[in-house]
Parts: structure tokens; C-alpha cells; sequence
């Protein structure tokens, strides 16, 4: 059936969590000039969640199933049904269900999540000998880590019995041993400057999950002149995929998306006279066709059909990503204007083996647009009905995509002054992205997501403090930069999301002997801006907001205010 279940209200979610954090450590000199620490965490975090405005799809379907009861009416042919409570419902026209069917269909689902995490760590540091140009300082150690997760669902939503999403239980455990040591070498204070310095690190972790893997960092300082440091480094990194990534057995999930192959990618109006879709290449339209005759006129807005059903699932064969990252950069502290600071530093970082799961936008563009169709990665997650082409299901499924590659210039600059009876503190920190593209599979295209939404060419933070006596006060503004919703077709979807400002303030105030007290409050997004309007099954929606509520302030202005206290 084709129909929204008004009369169940709105669909609501109550959340509770509750956190618990412990460590305990120890940490002393020994030896001439050597330190060392060592630690235990215990942490959990539970989440209990009741989800309302839902049907339990079996008592639904048992009230459908009708007979006369004897008087003129009608009742539940079940007969332990009846017993139950069951009453016949009325699907056709408004107003038509009654407070006891409702009250028979209608349910509550439950969620529970529990985490659990147990970490030991201890280092080691000091001076290993003098070299000529100072000290050679060195740290090592060793780590345990231990991370469990429980996701329970009841028993309707972990077998599709409700009309939300069907939610099944996950569970999964993993535990890692690392060992590290980090380096400083001294190789010359004089004849180049007044420094040049080697920074090495190596971090060795082997997973119950994914084996060994290692890590490394070779970085450089060199300070020309005093004031002037020059700095640059290569590094490889890896990421072990979580627990989520790994066991998620497959959550139901509805997601919006316009289809590229609607009126058979040739674009044009929509028959709900409101959306235009986008004419596709020659190549699509071509992969298109393959669907059926009835792709040609397939209008998927006009049936009010804007998302399909599907499953997001883990991948017990995930590897772990792997990062090699170069940068190169300078920090700039003129003794002619104490109190500033500037850097700026160039990165170019590669992931090969990224760990991702593609939106629905995505899958449905990528899987017509590569040059190998329709046995791609894309096209598989996709079924289409027989005939008109129409959309069913995308699945999402996590997996080590080929490539990312991202260039760009983060640049921060930090000033402090006094002011009368205060300090006055400016800081702004920013990031230019040049370049951000992915190869989703060995010999797939390359896809550029730069100046798409969630991917800005510019973004930046600045925040201006003064601290008078036992009072701050701060006001911060952030910078998101144009982007559109479709990078390959810029005038899709309305064309482009203007740049965003949003501004915040802050005031906190602290007493007692030590300062050990804290009031605070603070307002984000001062002048209200509302978020940009995208729409249901555009690019960058998130399903129920009609806008990119992971980029933009959907809440718009927010106020809080709170206590802290230190023992």
C-alpha cells in the first residue's frame, strides 16, 4: 500500500545514554633524565532507545484479515487474534481507523547498545647518549586495547515486523597489541641555521581481527633564522576497520536519491510538474536502455517513489586502509610582534584500500557512469523491477574502495595582546582543498567530489577571546564555502548552495580558591541562518531533513548553558 499512517503521529525517538570513564596510573623519574608512565582505562557507554510511531506489521496484518461477526459487523477472523485484542482496521480514506485498531496496530521498538572498552599502555623517555648537535631523545612503549559492542534490538524490529526499519542485532569484539618508539635526532645547530632535526616514529599493532600492520613518520625541522621554522615530512598510516564495519550484519535502510536513468537519462520535467532531471551522456542513456523499453518514460517523482530500501551491512574480509601522506610547510613566530604565530603547510595524502560504504546518489550515478558496466561494484548493490527499470533496492556494504586522494593548504594564525585589564586572544584556522577525488575500484574512473557538498574548496574557523580577571568571552565564526550538489552537473538540483557564516558566542566564569568552578553559557548560531533547502532525494540530503544535515545547522540557533566542577 501506498500510504502514509498519519493517525499513528509523528515518528519519535527517546534516547538515554550514560557514559563511565576510569583510569588509574602511575608515572616518576628514574635513572638520569628518564620519565615513564603507565596507565589503565575502563570505559562503557549505554544507550537504551524507545522509537514510537510505528506498526507491528503482524497485528496489521491480522486486522486486515476479516470476517463477519454474526451482528452486522465485522471482526478479526484470527481467533486467538481476537483474543488479543485485535480489531478490524480500515485503511481507505481519512478518518476511516479507529482508536481501537490504532491502539491494536500500533507499537513501540526498542534499542539497546552497550560498549565496552579496556586499554593498558606504558612508555618510557629520556636521553639516549649526546650527539654533537644535543641529545638524542627517544620514547617507546607498549599498548593493549580491548573494544566490545553489543547492538539488541526486540524481536519485531530485528526481523522487519515493524514499519521502521528492520534493525538486527549486532555484536562483535576485537583486541590489538602495539608496540611504538618515537625519536628526536639533533643533526646540526650551526652553519645552516640555528637548527636541523630528524623526528622519527614507528607504531607496530597486530589485530585479532585483520593481523599486523604497521605505521611510520620521518619528518624535518629546520629553523633558518630565528622566528623562521621550516618543517616537512613523509608518513604512512594505517586504520584497522571498527567493529560496526566489520560484524554489521545488515540494517534495513531507506534512502533518497534521484534516479539518472529516469525518462531514460534524455532529462526534461517530471510529470509531478516540479522536478527536472538532468540529461545524461550518450554512454548513459545507452547503459540505461539496457534496463527495458519502459526505462524511456520511468518517472520515479511521479509515483512519489524518492528513495529505496535496502541494507547497510559490515564485511567480515575488510583490510585495513593504508595512508601515505606528505607535507610541507613553515611556522612563522616574529620577534618583532610578540604573541604571533603563523603557520602554513602544504598535504597531499593518498588512502589506498579505503574503508567506505557509498551513499545512494552515488551507487545509482557510478554504476551507469563507469566504463565497465554493468559489472561494477555499483551496479551490484542495485536491483531494478523487470520491464520499467524502476529502483528497489540499494544495498551499501562496506568495502576497501580503490583509492582517495586529497591536495590542499591548511594555514592557522594565533595573535595575543593585552588589553587594558584583559588579554585579548585571535586565532583562525583554515584548510584549501585543491584537489579531492577517488578511484571506487581498480580501473574505475576517477570520480572528483571537490566543491561538493560536505567537500568545500574553502573552509575556516576564527574565534576572538578576552579573558578579564575571572571572566572569557568569546565570539567564533565559521566559514563553509559555495559547493553543489552534483560536482559533474554544477546546474542540477537548483545549481549551486551559497557560502554559509555562522556565528557563536560564548561567556563562562570561573571561582573558587583554584578556579576549580564553572559557569558557562553560550548561543550557536546567533542570527538563526537557516540551513540551505535541498529537498528530499537530492545529493547531500539526509533522509528526513531536506537539507545536508551533517554540513549546515539544521537545529539553526541553539542556546545552552552549564556547570562544571573539578575535585
Amino acid at each position: 500500500m501506498f500510504r502514509r499512517f498519519r493517525e499513528l503521529g509523528p515518528r519519535t525517538s527517546d534516547v538515554q545514554r550514560r557514559q563511565f570513564r576510569t583510569l588509574v596510573g602511575l608515572e616518576g623519574d628514574f635513572g638520569d633524565g628518564w620519565s615513564y608512565d603507565a596507565y589503565y582505562q575502563y570505559g562503557n557507554n549505554s544507550q537504551d532507545q524507545t522509537n514510537g510511531g510505528v506498526f507491528n506489521a503482524l497485528n496489521f496484518w491480522q486486522a486486515l484479515q476479516t470476517e463477519d461477526d454474526g451482528s452486522g459487523g465485522h471482526q478479526c477472523a484470527d481467533a486467538v487474534a481476537r483474543s488479543l485484542g485485535c480489531v478490524p482496521i480500515n485503511v481507505f480514506g481519512r478518518g476511516s481507523i479507529t482508536g481501537a485498531a490504532l491502539d491494536w496496530v500500533s507499537t513501540d521498538s526498542q534499542l539497546t547498545t552497550r560498549m565496552t572498552q579496556h586499554v593498558a599502555a606504558a612508555s618510557v623517555s629520556g636521553s639516549l647518549f649526546e650527539l654533537p648537535a644535543g641529545p638524542l631523545d627517544v620514547a617507546m612503549g607498549v599498548e593493549w586495547r580491548e573494544e566490545k559492542s553489543k547492538y539488541n534490538s526486540d524481536s519485531l524490529a530485528a526481523t522487519g515486523l515493524t514499519s521502521g526499519n528492520s534493525i538486527p542485532n549486532t555484536v562483535g569484539s576485537y583486541n590489538v597489541e602495539e608496540l611504538f618508539a618515537e625519536a628526536i635526532v639533533p643533526i646540526a645547530t650551526s652553519g645552516i641555521g640555528e637548527y636541523l632535526g630528524l623526528e622519527l616514529a614507528a607504531r607496530y599493532a597486530n589485530y585479532s581481527t585483520i593481523g599486523s600492520n604497521g605505521a611510520y613518520k620521518v619528518g624535518l625541522d629546520w629553523r633558518p633564522m630565528e622566528g623562521l621554522m621550516i618543517r616537512g615530512g613523509w608518513s604512512r598510516a594505517v586504520r584497522a576497520p571498527n567493529i560496526n564495519e566489520l560484524f554489521n550484519p545488515g540494517s534495513e535502510t531507506f534512502r533518497s536519491f534521484v534516479d539518472p536513468c529516469a525518462l531514460g537519462g534524455k532529462g526534461g520535467l517530471s510529470g509531478d510538474g516540479v522536478t527536472t532531471y538532468v540529461a545524461q551522456s550518450a554512454q548513459v542513456q545507452a547503459n540505461c536502455a539496457t534496463y527495458g523499453a519502459g526505462i524511456q518514460t520511468l518517472d520515479p517523482f511521479h509515483l512519489n517513489i524518492r528513495s529505496a530500501g535496502g541494507f547497510a551491512s559490515g564485511n567480515l574480509d575488510l583490510k585495513s586502509e593504508e595512508a601515505t601522506t606528505y607535507t610541507i610547510g613553515a611556522v612563522y613566530s616574529p620577534s618583532e610582534i610578540p604573541g604571533l604565530n603563523m603557520t602554513v603547510d602544504y598535504f597531499d595524502i593518498k588512502i589506498e584500500g579505503a574503508i567506505s560504504s557509498f551513499g545512494a546518489q552515488t551507487t545509482v550515478d557510478q554504476c551507469v557512469r563507469q566504463p565497465v558496466f554493468p559489472d561494477n561494484p555499483f551496479c551490484s548493490l542495485i536491483q531494478r523491477q523487470a520491464g520499467t527499470g524502476l529502483v528497489l533496492r540499494i544495498d551499501a556494504q562496506a568495502i576497501n574502495a580503490a583509492i582517495l586522494h586529497t591536495k590542499g593548504v591548511d594555514f592557522s594564525l594565533d595573535y595575543s595582546t593585552d588589553l587594558g585589564e584583559g588579554l585579548i586572544n585571535f586565532n583562525m584556522n583554515g584548510t584549501y582543498a585543491d584537489e579531492n577525488v577517488f578511484t571506487p575500484f581498480i580501473g574505475g574512473d576517477e570520480v572528483s567530489v571537490i566543491g561538493s557538498i560536505g567537500a568545500p574548496k574553502w573552509k575556516a574557523n576564527a574565534t576572538v577571546t578576552y579573558d578579564i580577571n575571572s571572566w572569557r568571552v568569546g565570539w567564533s565564526t565559521r566559514f563553509i564555502d559555495n559547493v553543489v550538489p552534483d560536482p559533474e552537473s554544477p546546474d542540477a538540483f537548483g545549481g549551486s548552495v551559497g557560502s554559509f557564516f555562522y556565528n557563536d558566542i560564548q561567556a563562562r566564569y570561573s571561582f573558587g580558591d583554584s578556579g576549580q568552578y564553572e559557569l558557562f553559557a553560550g548561543v550557536d548560531n546567533v542570527f538563526d541562518k537557516e540551513p540551505p533547502f535541498l529537498g528530499q532525494g537530492r545529493p547531500g540530503d539526509v533522509t528526513g531533513t531536506n537539507t545536508a544535515a551533517d554540513v549546515y545547522d539544521a537545529i539553526r540557533r541553539y542556546v545552552y548553558a552549564g556547570f562544571r566542577a573539578k575535585f
